[in-house]
């Protein structure tokens, strides 16, 4: 049998994933070897790194243990930033996330009420037909049709009382047309500012959850693939270089060196 030592030596952090400028960087993975199909764990312990530092890990052995004398060596390397429980669990991150909770309740609810006042919206629609329904421009849809003077002699008396009649039932039915609308509209409202307050609600209790759930940042993989009986050059030290993210969007910067020892 043979002994197998993967030793994490320096990571070296020129920009940094988070936005805070300080990632909790670790190294997970699975180290395969002949007859074993399930393989064996790499892991490590978060370790804080700030943008443009390099940090030497204090227990830098990733992986040790035992692999036979000949076959297949498969080492699977993944480098993460801690994300999820571990980067939101402290309790400065906690406080930060009850206080976006309480403003997004606060400012969206303040926003949807102003929204659907009443009083305000009912000043919006008495401007708007103050402005726009004046006496020239109401019709009466019940009015007696037009006729020529041929078809009907002049009465200029009839004629005005039947333009009145005819004006007086159409604005009843304007009138009743608006206060249904009114109505409608009002339930309306109410029903849409319950439905937004509950969500509201259920966004801001369910923050913090959600923060939970964020899972960790894979930044990079490598792996090794090799005879036990001849590692040839993956056998020794390791620079791995990690780029990545989106302009100014979780964009990062590292330099890992690691080494793989067989004896």
């Amino acid at each position: 049998m043979k002994k197998i030592t993967i030793v994490l030596d320096e990571v070296i952090c020129r920009d940094a994933e988070d936005m805070d400028g300080c990632d909790e960087f670790y190294i997970s993975g699975t180290v395969f070897s002949a007859g074993d199909q399930k393989g064996r764990k790499i892991h490590m312990d978060p370790v804080k790194v700030k943008a443009k530092t390099s940090v030497h890990i204090t227990s830098p052995i990733l992986f040790q243990d035992s692999i036979p004398d000949s076959g297949v060596v498969t080492v699977n390397l993944f480098a993460l930033d801690a994300d999820a429980g571990r980067a939101w669990s402290t309790p400065e991150r906690a406080k930060i996330l009850k206080a976006v909770g309480d403003n997004l309740r606060k400012g969206a609810k303040d926003a949807v009420n102003y929204y659907y006042d009443e009083e305000r919206v009912n000043k919006a629609v008495s401007a708007g037909e103050e402005g726009n329904l004046t006496p020239e421009t109401k019709t009466a849809p019940d009015s007696p049709k037009e006729t020529s003077e041929k078809d009907k002699p002049m009465n200029l008396q009839e004629d005005l009382k039947e333009l009145e009649e005819g004006i007086r039932k159409g604005t009843e039915k304007l009138d009743k047309r608006k206060k249904e609308a009114e109505r409608g509209t009002k339930k309306f409202q109410e029903q849409v500012k319950e439905g937004a307050h509950a969500l509201i609600d259920l966004s801001a209790e369910c923050l913090p959850e959600t923060a939970e759930l964020d899972e960790d940042d894979c930044l990079g993989r490598k792996m090794h693939k090799f005879s036990a009986d001849d590692p040839g050059e993956h056998i020794g030290e390791h620079t791995w270089e990690l780029k990545g993210g989106t302009w100014f969007i979780s964009d990062y910067d590292y330099t890992v060196k690691y080494s793989i020892y067989l004896q």
